[in-house]
Parts: structure tokens; sequence; C-alpha cells
């Protein structure tokens, strides 16, 4: 497979690892670039979130991660809106990346509809009768950010 048309390039954070997710995701075909390629090793467990979204941002990459604290860290829900990242996250911290990689797989065309920034959470069951829930606090309209549902 070849990286889909419109699709963004990935940004995969740290959370998701170096190595294997990465590997996987461009097994499938998609193009990307992990936090330790951009900025090196070791200096990756140094670079602030608030940095990377910025990095990610300006060059237009959707963000894949499993870090849901982002929700709660107002610097960080700034830099999201404030560059357009996309970030599609996981929900669950405890999954092998072989399943980690597919659940983003699976979801990866949401990128192509939506151009404002967004935070999606990925849940690998059904909840509350969806597969899906995007947040990043306050009502869509007070905080300008766009979910896609």
């Amino acid at each position: 497979m070849s990286h889909p048309d419109r699709l963004p390039d990935l940004f995969v954070d740290r959370s998701l690892g170096r190595i294997e997710v990465p590997r996987l995701l461009r097994d499938h075909g998609l193009r990307l670039t992990t936090l330790a390629e951009r900025y090196g090793i070791p200096a990756d467990e140094r670079v602030s979130d608030v940095r990377w979204l910025k990095d990610s941002g300006e060059r237009g990459e959707a963000v894949l991660m499993k870090d849901a604290r982002i929700r709660y860290n107002e610097a960080e829900k700034i830099a999201v809106m404030r560059f357009g990242v996309q970030c599609f996250c996981l929900s669950r911290q405890d999954l092998p990346a072989a399943d980690m990689a597919n659940r983003f797989i699976q979801k990866h065309r949401p990128h192509r509809r939506r151009l404002l920034p967004f935070y999606r959470r990925l849940y690998l069951g059904r909840r509350r009768g969806k597969a899906e829930k995007s947040s990043i606090g306050g009502d869509v309209r007070q905080s300008g950010m766009a979910f896609d549902r």
C-alpha cells in the first residue's frame, strides 16, 4: 500500500515507541516521522509536548499518540488549537504494538475530512454506543476546535 492521497504525513509521539509501531505503520504504506527521528536520541526524551505539537502543526502533520493527558494540560490544548494540530490518541495504554498500529490504520480516513485542529480518542471497543470520542475540553463553539465524530 502507499500513503493515501490527501492524508497528511504523520508524526508519532514517543508514547507509541520508537521502533515497532512506526515500522508497522510504514509497512502499511504510511509516511511518518517519529519524535526520535526528528529530534535525535537522547534529545527526544527532553523535547516538550508543546514544542513537538507546534512543529507538527507547522508541518501540517497529523499526530498519533497514546498520551491522553494532553486533554488536561492547558498549554498543550492551546498548542493544538494555535497550530492546527490533528491529534489521534489511543484510549488504552496496555495494547501490544500490533494492536496500536492496527487501530490507527483502521481510523486514518478522518484526517482527510478535517483541516481544523482536533483531538480524537480512539477506543478499541464500543463505549456508550460509540466507537470513538472526541474531546479537548469546552464547547466546540467556545473553543473554536473542530471535532470529528
